[in-house]
């Protein structure tokens, strides 16, 4: 299989990525497609429609060999079922490995896409280097993929991993999508800063975030970057993310003993601070733990293809 050329279908909350996985692993022929939104039928229909329109210009030439798929949410990968997604509206499950197998005749097989992230992590980045590492993916939502003895922790459901939802000592901020007050994600992921921003602009006129939210251009980035800047707005919305963070991994680590920590994701900017988080975690992490883990780290593997690298992992496993 390592020759044959599988398909990866990597589906986010605002963009479809699909492309192929060659030989040497090489991503080739990477396409991005939008996401609908609306329900659950806009958000399978787009899936459907970007598939199709994939294979018909690419996938048809090339024959892949098998077609893998990362989902936000539930998945459940014996039976290739998207159970469900609190983010993207799925309520009811969607049979998807049995859709695109009958509509393209070739094998197919789902997974949640941070546990398929962080399948290639371990394939192609930090699993290289060490057995035991938690893969912190922090884009619209947050969610950690937990490696033990070089495998993935899967859970009893293939549900492990959902820190997001981990409630916090803090009580500010916005109620989380699941309902909850007090859930890391609306802390520290890129869509719930941003919706904290969106809460507390009024409160800031002279923030520099207003013009970006004016034009319709603010998002994560923007407000760690005005950070830096000094806007005081966006220094009280990083603080406080930073800081929800750095007590999530003491606890991450004392629970896991992890060798190592791995960032991925779209809504941590490059250039951040690892340095305060690192002497954070190993300052307040129990000795023992503190002592294994060898680095707290960014990921090595595109941020911006590392969850359809994922898809094609998945692909190729299964096949």
């Amino acid at each position: 299989m390592e020759n044959k050329k599988v398909m990866g279908i990597d589906v986010g909350g605002s963009k479809i990525l699909i492309g192929l996985m060659g030989e040497h692993n090489m991503i080739i022929e990477p396409r991005s497609y939008p996401t609908g939104t609306t329900n659950q039928e806009s958000v399978v229909r787009s899936i459907l429609d970007a598939v199709e329109q994939y294979w018909e210009a690419i996938a048809f030439i090339h024959k892949p060999a098998a077609i893998g798929i990362g989902l936000v949410g539930h998945v459940s990968t014996r039976k290739g079922i998207w159970r469900s997604s609190i983010s993207l509206k799925i309520d009811e499950p969607v049979a998807i490995c049995d859709i695109l197998r009958s509509r393209y005749w070739t094998p197919a097989f789902a997974d949640n896409d941070v546990h398929a992230a962080t399948l290639a992590e371990l394939q192609y980045g930090a699993g290289q280097k060490v057995d035991d590492f938690i893969y912190i993916n922090i884009g619209m939502g947050i969610v950690a993929g937990l490696v033990s003895g070089g495998k993935l922790i899967r859970g009893a459901s293939n549900y492990a991993g959902e820190v997001g939802h981990m409630r916090s000592n803090q009580v500010i901020g916005p109620d989380c999508k699941c309902g909850r007050h007090g859930c890391l994600e609306p802390m520290i992921s890129g869509g719930g800063i941003l919706r904290y921003a969106k809460l507390l602009l009024q409160d800031y006129p002279n923030s520099t975030l207003q013009e970006y939210d004016e034009n319709g251009t603010l998002h994560a980035g923007i407000i760690y970057n005005e950070a830096r800047n000094g806007d005081v707005l966006s220094m009280l919305i990083v603080d406080y993310a930073v800081s929800a963070l750095q007590e999530t991994l003491v606890n991450l680590v004392n629970l896991l003993n992890p060798s190592m920590i791995v960032y991925g994701g779209g809504a941590i900017p490059s250039d951040i601070n690892l340095d305060i988080i690192k002497t954070y975690v190993y300052e307040n992490a129990l000795p023992v733990a503190a002592r294994a883990l060898k680095d707290i780290c960014i990921s090595t593997l595109d941020p911006r293809s590392v969850g359809l690298l994922g898809a094609c992992t998945i692909a190729r496993a299964g096949s």
